[in-house]
């Protein structure tokens, strides 16, 4: 291609810069701007002795940070034609030259509304290959669209599906909805590097996402849906005669699904459903009737928003119950969960001076439960029948000793808690029917047959999900708390998954588990933490991160090669691995990665001498390298045994160990589950390509500073396959374990114990792009 050479470019040529020219005699000279000599500045010299016959000059154009695709980059030799090449997808360019060339050699950037530092890179003969020869653009944003349409299997286009169009350096989040025709537009400023991801409940997409590297031009892409059991919604909102909204009132989803919630303070309901079912909505209140009284649906097909109803209220008297919660010195207890339950349902804490209210209809009945994990109540709780005037005297006396002296962890048999799929023999809480989407199934672990005691204060669980179709998210927290705004594993793609949890001790010892979409859960534990009286209790030590176990090389005796083999338990003697495992260690913190040839229905950790238990700690039934983390107790010499029903390499990282309380052990403190960090909320995503980022811990979600380890939900959401994800201590080198890994790109979850680093600070590295998300529901502090 010939071009036409003007301005700076134009003096290497045409005999302005012979100055310049005479002035660098040194081969591999690169000129970068400096004094005002020439059109560039003063020359910076470089020199680089290798020579060869032909010569690679290569390197990068960044802007922001992020590479620039599509820029020409010019060559000119001597005082030939310029020829061009164009940086690809990472921003990435290399030039072949010979190296005998009887003039300089120039390379320049070239791309419309852009400016570039430097201008450019001049070389002298004998010219020798040289790499990292970057530049760094400054592009004026234009405005550009990106298009398309959303269409199913069928090649019939899918309305009411969202697209989120994130710019790679944080600026700018968009969202919209396919129309009716299944189109879609964005219309953003260009010059940056946009990610385009779409969602709909049910659904993958092919492509999953589209990255556009530094858009200068309007794009179009499709998307085709690959919907297992597509997820419709019927909502609406409940008003009164005068347009008020009703927040509270109950709305019962009957018929080919049983659900209920209830509305929000804007008057709004939702369910989520599969698509085909004949259901029917009715909304109910004490004292109210409804316009239209309900609503049917048959063979539902399409989503139904706008399903509104106009309630009728007989006028209700409000009054007004509260009390005082403080401790057996009398000191006011503030930050107390209190929840009403019965004729309303609310939830608050208690103020400063230990005091909470509510304000309620008369002529119903109602129940007061406080709760706080690690505290007993005097009364338990305060039952209201048939309300009849305002009652502010209704105190309780709170006993909170283990939140102050922490927890300690003891260790039980393996123990199947939960499995509500027909035929698995439980019954009750624990057993069938499968949790119903957007319900909360109380999970009362006490009375689950695996003989936790009562004075249990937190779980160590393994949840497995069985989902009927794709499962937007699960989150355990302690019953008789307000759900919180995290999730504890995911399955977009409807497959069985596993994660492990701690979670703590709600009223009379329950847990909650909700489910987004209907799924059958099975819950396994492996121990529990109590006040440190016990005999069998024990601390936790961490340990920076060290990889034990390796079927697949570089590892002898029982941690190395072969892979396991099916239905053959292999003995992994620990103590014996190194990583710093006192011989007093009881029980181990893991991480489990499987990489198997084929489909994998379990493997199950538990200790050496005992028989093998009924529980699993992860599955791949697809056959794809899958991590879960495990607490796992030691056996016969402190071994574990390992067990898989199909052929598979295992991975196994550890992290820390528990044993007899001593010098340096730490204590367990629950917290409420709380999410640290959210790269999807405006934090931008981690970069691809083997980078680190740092994540604070301690000093967020009320974590203290002087807590020493914590314990960790990490969920990613990868725009591209994702080989693995590390996590470990800030400020120290990174260990060659991993925490999880996304072959398929795919919204996963694996819960960790992390050592505290500097600062309180973690750090992540990923090998490809990716959103990370951080929960954090307790820490390991010194007594």
């Amino acid at each position: 291609m010939e071009r036409k050479l003007t301005g700076a470019l134009t003096c290497f040529l045409l005999g302005s810069c012979s100055a310049l020219y005479a002035q660098n005699t040194l081969p591999g000279v690169l000129v970068e701007p400096g004094d005002s000599s020439s059109p560039f500045g003063g020359p910076t010299r470089t020199v680089v002795t290798a020579q060869g016959t032909s010569v690679i000059i290569s390197g990068r154009v960044l802007e922001n940070g992020f590479p620039l695709v599509g820029v020409n980059m010019v060559r000119i030799a001597g005082l030939g034609g310029d020829i061009l090449t164009t940086t690809n997808g990472n921003g990435e360019y290399a030039i072949a030259v010979p190296n005998d060339l009887e003039f300089i050699y120039i390379v320049a950037p070239d791309r419309t509304g852009c400016t570039f530092e430097p201008y450019a890179r001049v070389y002298h003969p004998p010219i020798v290959s040289a790499s990292g020869q970057d530049f760094v653009a400054t592009c004026a944003p234009v405005p550009v669209t990106i298009s398309g349409q959303v269409r199913d299997l069928f090649n019939v286009p899918l309305s009411g599906v969202s697209l989120t169009l994130s710019a790679l350096n944080g600026s700018a989040s968009y969202t919209a909805q396919t129309q009716n025709n299944g189109n879609f537009r964005f219309s953003v400023p260009g010059n940056l590097t946009y990610s385009l991801t779409p969602a709909w409940a049910g659904c993958t997409f092919e492509p999953m996402s589209r990255v556009f590297h530094a858009m200068n031009t309007s794009q179009y892409q499709d998307f085709v849906a690959r919907c297992t059991a597509t997820a419709l919604t019927i909502g609406g909102t409940i008003r009164d005669n005068s347009g008020n909204p009703q927040a509270g009132v109950s709305v019962i989803l009957s018929g080919g699904l049983a659900a209920a919630v209830q509305t929000s303070s804007s008057g709004d309901y939702q369910f989520s459903i599969a698509a085909g079912l004949d259901v029917i909505v009715t909304p109910t209140r004490a004292g109210c009737t409804f316009v239209p009284e309900r609503r049917s649906f048959h063979a539902l097909n399409a989503s139904q928003p706008g399903q509104n109803f106009v309630a009728t209220c007989a006028s209700i008297t409000t009054w007004t119950i509260g009390g005082t919660i403080r401790d057996h010195g009398g000191t006011p207890m503030s930050g107390i969960s209190m929840k009403l339950s019965g004729g309303a349902t609310n939830l608050v804490q208690t103020l400063s001076g230990g005091s909470y209210q509510f304000s309620v209809a008369g002529g119903l009945s109602y129940v007061l439960t406080p709760t706080r994990s690690g505290c007993s109540f005097i009364p338990a709780n305060r039952s209201i029948s048939n309300l009849s005037e305002s009652q502010t005297g209704l105190d309780f006396v709170a006993s909170c000793p283990v939140m102050d002296a922490g927890l300690s962890f003891v260790p039980v048999a393996p123990c199947r808690v939960v499995d509500t799929r027909v035929g698995e023999g439980k019954t009750g809480a624990f057993g069938p029917p499968g949790l119903t989407g957007g319900t909360t199934r109380p999970i009362p672990i006490l009375q689950g047959g695996c003989n936790i005691p009562s004075s249990a204060q937190a779980y160590s669980l393994n949840f497995t999900v069985v989902p009927r179709v794709a499962l937007s998210y699960l989150t355990t927290w302690p019953a008789g708390q307000t759900q919180p705004l995290v999730s504890t594993l995911n399955s977009l793609h409807g497959g069985v998954i596993s994660n492990a949890a701690i979670v703590s001790a709600g009223i009379n010892g329950a847990i909650n588990v909700f489910v987004t979409e209907t799924a059958d859960v099975v819950v396994d534990i492996n121990g529990y933490f109590d006040a440190p009286a016990s005999a069998n209790a024990l601390d936790y030590y961490p340990l920076a991160p060290c990889r034990i176990v390796d079927t697949r090389g570089g590892f002898g005796g029982m941690f190395g090669p072969p892979a396991l083999l099916a239905a053959v338990a292999r003995l992994l003697p620990i103590l014996t691995a190194g990583c710093g495992v006192s011989a007093n260690a009881r029980a181990y913190s893991l991480n489990a990665t499987v990489v198997p040839p084929g489909p994998l229905a379990y493997l199950t950790l538990f200790p050496a001498g005992a028989a093998q238990p009924l529980v699993s700690t992860l599955n791949s039934f697809e056959g794809l390298t899958a991590s879960n983390a495990a607490i796992v107790a030691g056996g016969n010499g402190g071994a574990v045994n390992a067990y898989v029903t199909d052929r598979t390499d295992l991975l196994l990282d550890l992290n820390g160990y528990f044993a007899p309380p001593s010098t340096g052990s730490l204590k367990f403190y629950p917290a409420a589950p709380c999410r640290v960090a959210d790269t999807r909320a405006g934090q931008g995503p981690i970069a691809a390509g083997g980078t680190t980022r740092q994540f604070q811990v301690a000093g967020v979600c009320g974590i203290p500073a002087n807590a020493q380890a914590f314990s960790l939900n990490v969920t990613v959401a990868p725009s591209e396959p994702l080989a693995y994800l590390n996590l470990w201590p800030a400020g120290q080198s990174q260990p060659l374990t991993s925490t999880l890994s996304s072959p398929r790109a795919r919204v996963l979850a694996n819960a960790a114990i992390v050592k505290a680093g500097a600062g309180g600070a973690v750090s992540v590295f990923v090998t490809n792009t990716t959103h990370v998300i951080l929960d954090v529901n307790g820490y390991f502090a010194p007594f």
